[in-house]
């Protein structure tokens, strides 16, 4: 038996989806998997010739399954393949005769609480013969909400961000915060933590479209770059993985999900040798108070006070056992060891 894959490469990243996309189809060639069919190029732009592409690319997957039989087969999901509407008919007719396993980027239905998608979600996931989460939260999820059986879900516990350049400064303990990722989603926040004048300044990166009203006592906005080369740029002690409107917990929208998913800057952060502040509501808490890599906080205004506890030596620490992580995660070991896995197991 073989081991196959629908390949999708992004043909321009403009946001860590993009970024998280390249990596799995990357990891899945490297663990000795074959396409399904050539690479399908994935454009972040939504135009109808587009649409059109994708629906024959799907159909052409699709054909090529049709000499498979009892293999085991990889999917991104969400896929930028075909249609959210046409895809759970496409993807059951390669499930009923084949393994098709799932590797899940986002949870598109419970990210923007819409009751259409999840039950687009639910009808994909459970027609899987395993499913890559992202997490025991969201496993249970899962298990709860989709009526998928425990024993078909494998947690991935962090995404990996592939890399040769993983950051080797040496870091220092200070109030300097790394905020990375779409600014503009996330500006109520940071008027926010401007306005409450939080005693812990904020380096800002990502795309923003108002660059000069970012600049502050406590923030300051430090650029956009290349998803490849942003880890060398990052300056400061600690990475704040924070969603959402609220200064005290997880609220709105991106809040909400952050209950659940891992935030791939959470990934970002562990390669570039910064120790992690989020929520205690978040789900990645757990993974960073587990592995001792930062700590977590009921509001943002706690961020001074739990920076000051910390002794140089709690802080080094934290650094040492990053790099551990960091080594692993910039090599795709989380994903492609659970690939290797289910491969043998098949």
């Amino acid at each position: 038996m073989s081991a196959y894959y629908i390949s999708e490469q992004p043909v321009i990243e403009r946001a860590n989806s993009m970024k998280i996309m390249r990596d799995i189809d990357v990891i899945l060639g490297d663990c000795g998997l074959e396409k399904v069919t050539d690479t399908f190029e994935v454009y972040p732009d939504r135009e109808n010739r587009y649409t059109l592409y994708k629906i024959k690319k799907m159909r052409a997957v699709v054909h090529a399954c049709k000499k498979f039989s009892g293999e085991t087969i990889f999917i991104q999901y969400p896929t930028a393949l075909g249609d959210k509407f046409i895809f759970p008919h496409y993807i059951k007719s390669i499930a009923k005769k084949n393994n098709v396993v799932f590797i899940l980027r986002d949870l598109p239905g419970l990210k923007f609480k819409s009751s259409l998608v999840s039950k687009i979600d639910r009808r994909v996931l459970k027609s899987g013969y395993k499913i890559i989460s992202h997490n025991q939260i969201m496993t249970n999820y899962l298990v709860r909400q989709f009526r998928i059986p425990a024993h078909k879900i494998i947690n991935l516990n962090i995404f990996d961000y592939l890399t040769s350049n993983v950051s080797v400064d040496e870091r220092h303990k200070s109030k300097e915060v790394v905020y990375a990722g779409d600014l503009d989603i996330n500006r109520r926040l940071i008027e926010k933590y401007k306005n409450a004048k939080i005693d812990a300044k904020l380096n800002l990166y990502g795309p923003s479209s108002s660059e000069a009203t970012l600049d502050s006592d406590n923030t300051k906005y430090c650029g956009i770059f290349p998803s490849d080369l942003v880890n060398l740029k990052l300056k400061g002690s600690f990475g704040l993985v924070w969603e959402g409107v609220s200064l005290d917990n997880c609220e709105g929208i991106y809040g909400e999900y952050t209950k659940y998913n891992n935030p791939h800057k959470a990934s970002l952060y562990i390669i570039s040798r910064l120790p992690i502040i989020t929520s205690k509501c978040a789900a990645i808490s757990k993974f960073v108070e587990g592995n001792k890599i930062g700590f977590s906080v009921k509001s943002l205004e706690e961020i001074p006070e739990k920076i000051n506890s910390l002794t140089q030596e709690d802080y080094q620490q934290m650094i040492t056992n990053i790099t551990l992580i960091a080594n692993r995660v910039s090599t795709g070991k989380y994903l492609g060891e659970i690939v290797k896995k289910i491969i043998n197991q098949a």
